[in-house]
């Protein structure tokens, strides 16, 4: 059993930028990152 905990505040920064490598980023006010980055198929 995993059990993962965000936690954010009410103002959240979303940023994307796609390249021939898709990267997304996204990161919150809570110093919390979350990055996910994609090499073919990007849903």
């Amino acid at each position: 059993i995993t059990t993962a905990t965000i936690s954010t505040t009410t103002i959240t920064a979303a940023t994307i930028s796609t390249t021939s490598n898709t990267t997304a980023t996204m990161s919150t006010n809570n110093n919390t990152t979350a990055t996910i980055s994609t090499t073919n198929n990007t849903t």
